[in-house]
């Protein structure tokens, strides 16, 4: 036996380009169907929605809180003589939900004043970017928060509540349906069909 065959005669054949090349094929179709099954976008987006309603609601609460306790809606509260004035009305409804709304004299700025939600509500992701609408019914008797769902899975499947026009939140009648292909995310305004009421 020679010196070369005995050194040789332990080792293992290694695997082919085209061996390579084929696992690497696979590996990449499975990646791929497992994204297209899981959709990380969707699930982003998806978060993104619940934050939303995470804060609607919390708004909506302060607000029946303060009403509950005062009997008028923060932006009907008048400091100086710490009493209603129902005459009061939204400068504009819907009016889209804003930090500086909260601000020495902004019309939700009672809820911070009068301890009913903490000042760093206007820190919420939802407040700072603009995505939720406020809207009072005539008289302003009833109130709703409303915000449009970004992930298909809000805005066809109801995941957050029924999606609707946004002026069927406050019990003005609506047709229509929220169809992502027809309506997609950010082109509706307020009172389009793709928007989830909070009450």
């Amino acid at each position: 036996m020679s010196l070369r065959s005995f050194l040789t005669r332990g080792l293992v054949k290694g695997f082919t380009l085209v061996e390579l090349l084929v696992v690497i094929a696979v590996i990449a179709i499975l990646a791929i169907v497992v994204l297209a099954v899981i959709n990380p976008l969707e699930i982003t987006r998806k978060g993104r929605d619940t934050e939303r309603q995470a804060t609607a609601s919390q708004l909506k609460n302060s607000m029946d809180a303060f009403n509950a306790t005062y009997g008028c809606w923060p932006w009907e509260w008048v400091v100086a003589t710490s009493t209603c004035n129902t005459a009061t009305n939204l400068t504009t409804d819907p009016i889209r939900v804003v930090p500086t709304l909260f601000a020495a004299a902004g019309q939700l700025n009672n809820l911070i004043a009068k301890s009913v939600i903490k000042d760093n509500i206007t820190q919420k992701t939802s407040i700072q970017k603009q995505l939720l609408w406020l809207d009072a019914s005539a008289g302003e008797v009833n109130m709703a928060i409303s915000f449009e769902p970004e992930s298909n899975a809000g805005r066809l499947d109801n995941v957050f509540g029924p999606t609707v026009n946004d002026e069927a939140c406050i019990g003005v009648s609506t047709v229509g349906t929220c169809d992502p292909a027809t309506n997609p995310y950010g082109a509706s305004a307020p009172a389009g069909l793709c928007w989830v009421c909070v009450q």
